[in-house]
C-alpha cells in the first residue's frame, strides 16, 4: 500500500495532510470508472452511477459539469441548479441562465479526497434541469469501495 504524503498551506504555515485529514491510501486504487450524459439541445440530463454491491459505496474522485449554449440563453429570475442524491448535503451547482450562443459554461470538481456517496449499494445521481438553449454534458470519474 503506498500512502500518499503531502503539504498544504493553511495561512502562512505548511501543515502535514495527515494532520489534517488523516492519511491518504492508495489501496482502493485511482478511479476505474468514467460515466458521462450528454442531453439534446434543451433538455435535462440525469447522470446515474449505478448502485454498487451490498456494503459498498462510490467515492467519486471528478465530476465535470458542461453547459454549451447551442442557443441563446434566455435570462431569467431564479438560477439554474444542477442537483445530485446520495451524496452527503446532496450538493447543488448553480449555473447562469443567460447566455450568447456559443458560450461554455463548465463546472470541475476535484476534491482532494473522493467524495463518499452518503448511502452503500444505492445509486447516487447528478441531475441537469431543462434549460431552453442549453446542451448539457455530465462526467463523474469513480471507483467503487468500503
Amino acid at each position: 500500500m503506498i500512502i500518499l504524503r503531502t503539504l498544504l498551506f493553511v495561512g502562512l504555515c505548511l501543515l502535514p495532510w495527515p494532520a489534517l485529514a488523516g492519511e491518504l491510501s492508495t489501496a482502493n486504487g485511482p478511479s476505474t470508472t468514467v460515466i458521462t450524459g450528454t442531453a439534446a439541445i434543451s433538455t435535462g440530463v440525469t447522470l446515474t452511477l449505478a448502485a454498487p454491491p451490498a456494503g459498498l459505496f462510490h467515492h467519486i474522485s471528478q465530476i465535470s459539469i458542461t453547459c454549451f449554449a447551442g442557443a441563446a440563453l434566455t435570462p431569467a429570475a431564479t438560477p439554474v441548479l444542477v442537483t445530485s442524491t446520495n451524496l452527503n448535503g446532496n450538493p447543488t451547482f448553480d449555473f447562469p441562465n443567460a447566455g450568447a450562443q456559443g458560450v461554455i459554461n463548465s463546472l470541475l470538481l476535484s476534491p482532494a479526497v473522493p467524495i463518499k456517496s452518503a448511502v452503500a449499494a444505492t445509486a447516487t445521481t447528478i441531475v441537469a434541469p431543462v434549460l431552453t438553449g442549453c446542451i448539457w454534458r455530465l462526467t463523474a470519474y469513480y471507483f467503487i469501495g468500503p
